[in-house]
């Protein structure tokens, strides 16, 4: 067998290794960005009926300002409760598949922003995660180095408001 055929051995056999991970960990900021930078509505809907993209739509655009991207809703200062609800059960969901379109790291820091959002802009709880849990949580996605500095500010600031052992009341898990 020739040394080139060998190489596209290789190079096959590595591209069907189940055991490696899909990304690297320097490629989860560029992740995170692109994320960020994703249509909201086109994101949340997905391949689902054609009325429930109409329903995050309308909401999405009766913001003020309009919500376009996950970036622009996790930065908004009042936040549609619906839409963050929304985008954390999303997130919930690529978290679980790994072999999906975001990788679990980056899910899950989305993940922890929304509920921040939801604290620090609106004063609710969209979790059923305790302050200790949620603690824990927000330092592990303040801690990414790929993190960027606007949501590192937001979980801060959700983290900041923690009372470990006083819990409100929780919409949603």
């Amino acid at each position: 067998m020739s040394e080139s055929i060998r190489n596209i051995h290789a190079v096959l056999a590595a591209l069907l290794d189940q055991s490696r991970p899909l990304w690297r960990p320097e490629e989860f900021g560029q992740i995170l960005q692109a994320l960020l930078a994703e249509d909201l509505v086109a994101t949340l809907a997905g391949s689902g009926p054609p009325e429930e993209a109409r329903t995050w739509r309308r909401i999405a655009d009766q913001a003020a300002p309009a919500c376009r991207t996950i970036g622009d809703l996790l930065e908004h200062p009042q936040p549609p409760l619906a839409l963050l609800e929304r985008v954390k059960v999303w997130t919930k969901g690529c978290r679980q598949r790994p072999d999906g379109d975001v990788p679990g790291e980056v899910a899950i820091l989305v993940y922890y922003a929304a509920i921040a959002a939801a604290r620090v802009r609106l004063g609710r709880r969209v979790s059923s995660l305790d302050d200790a849990e949620l603690l824990n949580g927000f330092t592990w996605a303040i801690d990414q180095p790929w993190a960027e500095e606007r949501l590192r500010a937001l979980l801060r600031e959700a983290r900041a408001g923690l009372t470990l052992g006083a819990e409100g009341p929780a919409t949603s898990e």
